[in-house]
C-alpha cells in the first residue's frame, strides 16, 4: 500500500492561511503543509524546543478545527525535526499533551512519523507538480469525510474535463497529492449532518472544483443532481459542465432567440456536442466550426445546419457566405484564441460569450472594430454558478431530456481510472469527438 505524508508546519513557518488547509482536509482526509522545527533563520539551535513544537501542534490545531476533524483524524505524520536525536525527549514529552494516550509516532534518527491507520484508503488519480500527463500517479490515499454539508459519492463515472487538464497542465497543486477533478457520478454512500435533500444510496451526478479523479468523493450536496431512471453513470457525469455550461452561454447570457444564427466555436468538443444540440432545438440556424468528416458528419446528426472545416476553410469567410454577408447573431466560443475570428464573424450588435481557454494561448483581440459595431462580449466562468436556483433547475432539465432521449451525450472513449495519465494524453492530442470518460 502506498500512502502519503503530512509534513506538519513548525516555527516561522507553522501557518501560512487557514481557509487554504481546510478544504483539502474534508475533500482528501489528509494535510500537506512544509516545514522545519530546531533552527532559527540563520540555522542555529532553537533555544526553547518545546515551545516551537506547541506552537505548531497548536496552530495545526486550529487548521483541523476549521475543517471539523481532531488529532484522531489525522492519517499520517512526519515531523521533520532538525538534529532529532537530541530533541526526542522534548518531542516526547508534547505529543501526550495533544495525542492523549498511547500509541505516539515512531522515532527514527531522521525524524519522527507515525501511522494511525483508520482501514479506509481508495484509489486515486493524484499529481505533485504540474505538468504533462505523465505527472499522474495512481496512489492509495485516504478516503475523504463528508463534512456537514457534504455528501460522500461513490465514484462509478468520471468525465475528463478541460478544466482538468488546463490544471494538470499549468497549475501548481496546492498541496501534494493533489486529486484533480470536476466531474464525475456515482451513488452516496454517506450524508452530512445539514443534510435534507439527499440520502444514501441517491444515484447523483456532482460537480467541484477538485477531486473527482477518485474511487469517492465528498461534495457539498448543493452541486449534485439527481440521475433519472434510465441515465448511465458515465453520460450523468458528463452532463453537468457540458450541458450547464452550453445552456447558461446560449439563453441566459447569450439570450439566443428563435430564428437567430448562432456560430459555434469547436463544436466537436463537450460543451459544443451539446450547443449544438440546444440551439438546433431551440430553433436557431446553427453554423458548427471542427475539423474532418466524422465530426462534420455527427455534428449535422445532431442539429447543425452547416459545419465548417477549420483546416480546410477561413471560418469568417465561410460564415459570410452562409449569413449573405451580414455575419452571426451570436457566437459560443470555448477556445479562447479564435476570439479574433470569432468577433469578425458576428453582426453588428451580435453577441460573443467566451467560455474557458481549451486553445491554451492568451486570450487577446482588438475590441475597436467590436465597440464600433456595438457587439457585446460576455465572459463565462461556470464554477461558482452551479448553486443558483436557475442553474440547477436548468441541470435538471438537461438530465430528464437525456433520459427522454432528447439530447445525446456522445462519449468518445472510456478509460480506466488506473490509467487516467493515458487518459488525459488521449484527451489532449487525440481530438476526441465528445468527451473522454473514466471508470475506478
Amino acid at each position: 500500500m502506498t500512502t502519503r505524508e503530512a509534513v506538519f508546519p513548525f516555527g516561522r513557518r507553522a501557518l501560512y492561511e487557514r481557509n487554504r488547509y481546510s478544504p483539502a482536509i474534508k475533500s482528501n482526509g489528509f494535510l500537506f503543509v512544509s516545514g522545519q522545527v530546531g533552527s532559527r533563520e540563520d540555522g542555529s539551535p532553537e533555544e526553547d524546543i518545546k515551545a516551537q513544537i506547541r506552537l505548531a501542534f497548536d496552530n495545526l490545531n486550529a487548521v483541523l478545527t476549521a475543517a471539523d476533524c481532531t488529532f484522531d483524524d489525522v492519517v499520517d505524520v512526519t515531523l521533520f525535526v532538525v538534529d532529532p536525536e537530541s530533541n526526542l525527549d522534548a518531542i516526547w514529552s508534547v505529543l501526550p499533551e495533544y495525542w492523549g494516550e498511547a500509541p505516539y509516532p515512531t522515532l527514527t534518527g531522521i525524524g519522527v512519523t507515525w501511522l494511525r491507520d483508520r482501514g479506509k484508503f481508495m484509489k486515486a488519480a493524484v499529481y505533485d507538480v504540474e505538468g504533462a500527463p505523465g505527472v499522474l500517479q495512481y496512489v492509495d490515499v485516504p478516503d475523504p469525510v463528508a463534512g456537514a454539508d457534504d455528501v460522500l459519492i461513490s465514484v462509478e463515472a468520471i468525465s475528463i474535463e478541460g478544466g482538468d487538464l488546463i490544471n494538470r497542465r499549468s497549475t501548481p497543486p496546492p498541496f501534494p497529492s493533489w486529486i484533480v477533478g470536476y466531474a464525475a457520478a456515482g451513488t452516496v454512500v454517506a450524508v452530512g449532518s445539514k443534510v435534507r435533500s439527499r440520502k444514501v444510496g441517491d444515484r447523483v451526478t456532482a460537480f467541484s472544483m477538485q477531486g473527482s479523479h477518485a474511487e469517492r468523493w465528498a461534495v457539498p450536496a448543493e452541486r449534485t443532481w439527481l440521475i433519472p431512471d434510465g441515465v448511465d453513470a458515465a453520460e450523468a457525469a458528463v452532463v453537468p459542465i457540458s450541458f450547464g455550461t452550453a445552456y447558461h452561454c446560449l439563453f441566459t447570457r447569450g439570450m439566443l432567440r428563435y430564428g437567430e444564427t448562432v456560430l459555434i466555436q469547436a463544436a466537436a468538443g463537450g460543451v459544443g456536442l451539446a450547443a449544438v444540440q440546444l440551439a438546433s432545438q431551440a430553433g436557431a440556424t446553427v453554423i458548427a466550426v471542427a475539423s474532418g468528416t466524422q465530426r462534420k458528419n455527427r455534428l449535422l446528426e445532431l442539429g447543425a445546419d452547416h459545419v465548417v472545416d477549420r483546416v480546410e476553410n477561413n471560418v469568417v469567410e465561410s460564415v459570410r457566405q452562409v449569413t449573405r454577408g451580414t455575419g452571426v447573431n451570436l457566437v459560443i466560443d470555448p477556445v479562447g484564441t479564435t476570439l479574433p475570428a470569432s468577433l469578425s464573424a458576428l453582426a453588428p450588435e451580435g453577441r460573443l460569450v467566451f467560455v474557458g481557454n481549451a486553445g491554451g494561448g492568451s486570450l487577446t483581440a482588438d475590441l475597436w472594430p467590436a465597440m464600433q459595431s456595438n457587439q457585446t462580449l460576455m465572459g463565462v466562468f461556470m464554477g461558482p454558478l452551479f448553486e443558483r436556483p436557475e442553474v440547477r433547475a436548468s441541470l435538471d432539465e438537461m438530465l430528464q431530456a437525456v433520459a427522454a432521449g432528447r439530447i445525446r451525450v456522445v462519449i468518445d472513449r472510456i478509460f480506466p481510472l488506473a490509467n487516467a495519465a493515458a487518459a488525459h494524453e488521449y484527451a489532449e492530442t487525440a481530438k476526441p469527438l465528445g468527451r473522454i470518460v473514466m471508470r475506478p
